[in-house]
């Protein structure tokens, strides 16, 4: 939204532009357990359907993208490790070696 917020004023003195707004297929169809994520997603895809029909009068588009499933391995072992170990060198520099040793 903030860069929405800032784009805006340009977009409508040159009355023209198009806005894109990354959504999630979770933004049209929820599923269990993922309330609070669904619900996120639906408030993105509510705003730019409700924002395109106030710009249209500025000559303004905007379009929801919403990617289907796709397979990462944003939540496998290997990101986890890779988190963890962002996290012991992020305490090194906070605490110092010591305290990350391994294990820890």
């Amino acid at each position: 939204m903030n860069v929405t917020r800032a784009v805006l004023p340009v977009m409508r003195r040159q009355r023209s532009g198009h806005l894109f707004t990354i959504a999630s297929m979770g933004g049209y169809l929820g599923g269990s357990r993922g309330t609070a994520y669904a619900a996120s997603k639906f408030a993105v895809a509510g705003f730019t359907e409700s924002l395109a029909l106030e710009l249209e009068e500025f000559g303004i588009t905007a379009t929801i993208v919403g990617p289907g499933y796709f397979r990462t391995d944003f939540l496998d072992k290997s990101s986890n490790a890779l988190r963890y170990a962002a996290i012991r060198a992020r305490r090194g520099e906070m605490y110092g070696s010591a305290y990350c040793q391994s294990g820890s």
